[in-house]
């Protein structure tokens, strides 16, 4: 609007409109378009002044000069477009199956202050939802219910209608009873801030495949609102299926992934009860996550649903994921922490001792002690496996350079030649060993995050719970300057000069890269010129 007559009288009707649209819950504004003309072109105005509702869709003008009345006519006449009514809710059932939710209101008359606020919500109506409403005299509650189509399976709206309230009681429920992992749908569960219930099957087994499935949306229906729950193929993510801790042979399996965040104080405590969890490094802390961490990068906490003592293979039915994940809500699940049986040479390895004199700096009196001996002292790199994480690397006295690896991965398989002889030439120095870690057998308490594969780290003997990543993984001299540069005194060899022809080279593969680049969008803009003429 503008300072005009015309304007001001819009204005006042406009006003005296927005005391009666508070029972929409509509947020009602009003713009100067002489001091805010790039907003006003934004709006897409047909002319000043105009009246504009703004909904999911395309914005509906009123440009008639007409009173308050009319105004709130008109806006009550496009929210009840967005809703569909019917006399009872099996008629409105018959429109159900194309959307993925239908969201329905049931109210005794149009005229009910409730009905107003129900088609005000449904200005934000999403893809795949339709919003209905069963208007009947007979009707004695005015309430609200979610369908969720597929499963057919209903919720209901507890508290009193107004349109926050309810629109966030909606996208609350929109998040499925159950859906298939893809990698459409992946974002939601692979990260998520809430437990997740993961039911793997074989595709190639359809009855158990059906089985599972069904499990899945029947615990899934009496535990909605505390925990999310998704189906994955292990024919399509059998990488998955090792990295979630699940080693069934046979499927249908089920496990519990939650975030470590929440979990870490919860296993402490049930540790300090002497119960079987988990024990905790000697050192630890809250996970502290980066900024530009991805979702499904963070540390999680696994339960894997097994088999009993004497049990060869678990089916999981209903009553027993009912049960298994009632428990875990209420605590009594232990944490799951894989580990590969501990090397046949790690007892040799780790503990060996060696009498070491010291002098007592207070009394000069010289003793002897018992000093462990690097586990690195052979020369080669050390494997460590979950059991013997916790002792060897985070709560020893040593430096240990652990590169976190997964045995598909390439990148790895060509480190793992490289890293060799560097394990070699630093055996004498007694204060560091590299060690290999398979994150897709083992799991630790995750006091550090590993990014992708492989995932470099120095852990220092003075700051364990902060170890130094090294990210330039494909060149073996800068890991050697690495570690030449965090290791006070480590006695090993760089090629400076291998390095410089490795920049040199990278940085003409990025200029060439560039250039291309360059080259692409000038023979793009040549061919739309030549289009255009």
């Amino acid at each position: 609007m503008t300072d005009d007559p015309t304007s001001d009288e819009i204005r006042k009707q406009f006003h005296l409109a927005s005391e009666e649209l508070d029972q929409y819950g509509l947020t009602i504004g009003e713009i100067d378009c002489s001091s805010h003309p790039s907003t006003c072109k934004k709006a897409q105005l047909n002319g000043i002044p105009e009246v504009k509702l703004f909904h999911t869709y395309k914005p509906v003008s009123f440009n008639s000069e007409k009173d308050s009345s009319e105004i709130v006519e008109w806006v009550g006449q496009n929210m009840e477009k967005r809703v569909r009514v019917f006399a009872s809710y099996e008629e409105a059932k018959k429109i159900f199956k194309p959307f993925k939710h239908a969201i329905v209101g049931y109210f005794p008359s149009r005229e009910a202050k409730e009905f107003a606020s129900y088609c005000g919500c449904s200005l934000n109506e999403r893809e795949g939802d339709v919003w209905v409403a069963v208007v009947n005299p007979s009707i004695e509650e005015i309430k609200v219910q979610h369908v969720d189509v597929a499963f057919d399976y209903v919720t209901e709206y507890k508290d009193a209608i107004n349109v926050f309230s309810l629109v966030m009681w909606i996208a609350e429920q929109a998040v499925p009873l159950v859906e298939e992992l893809t990698e459409y749908t992946a974002w939601r569960y692979m990260g998520a801030d809430v437990p997740v219930g993961f039911m793997f099957v074989d595709s190639h087994h359809a009855g158990l495949t059906s089985l599972g499935w069904n499990v899945a949306t029947s615990v899934a229906k009496s535990l909605k609102g505390k925990m999310l729950f998704c189906v994955v193929d292990h024919q399509k993510h059998w990488r998955l299926t090792k990295t979630l801790g699940v080693e069934a042979d046979f499927f249908p399996a089920f496990t519990i992934v939650a975030p470590w965040n929440d979990q870490w104080k919860r296993e402490l405590a049930a540790k300090k009860d002497g119960s079987e969890h988990a024990a905790p490094p000697k050192q630890h802390k809250p996970p502290h996550f980066p900024k530009n961490l991805a979702p499904d990068q963070r540390p999680t906490a696994h339960y894997p649903l097994r088999p009993k003592d004497g049990e060869s293979f678990l089916l999981p039915s209903e009553d027993k994921v009912r049960k298994f994940c009632e428990d875990w809500l209420e605590g009594k699940v232990p944490l799951n922490l894989r580990s590969e049986p501990i090397p046949d040479n790690w007892n040799e390895l780790w503990n060996a001792f060696e009498d070491v004199e010291i002098t007592d700096e207070k009394t000069g009196e010289k003793k002897t002690e018992k000093r462990r001996l690097c586990p690195g002292r052979e020369g080669k790199v050390v494997k460590v496996v979950g059991s013997t994480f916790n002792e060897s690397v985070l709560d020893s006295d040593f430096y240990v350079f652990v590169k976190f690896t997964a045995p598909w991965c390439e990148k790895c398989k060509k480190l793992a030649k490289e890293i060799g002889p560097v394990a070699e030439e630093i055996k004498d120095d007694g204060r560091i060993f590299i060690a290999d870690f398979d994150v897709t057998t083992n799991d630790v308490w995750p006091t550090v995050v590993t990014e992708g594969y492989p995932t470099l780290l120095l852990f220092k003997p003075e700051d364990k719970l902060n170890p130094s990543k090294h990210l330039e993984f494909y060149s073996i001299q800068k890991i050697r300057r690495f570690l030449r540069d965090n290791v006070p005194n480590l006695k090993i060899e760089v090629d400076e000069n291998i390095i410089r022809e490795e920049d040199e080279k990278k940085e003409k593969e990025k200029e060439e890269e560039l250039k291309k680049e360059k080259e692409g969008k000038q023979g793009n803009k040549h061919h739309t010129d030549h289009h255009d003429l």
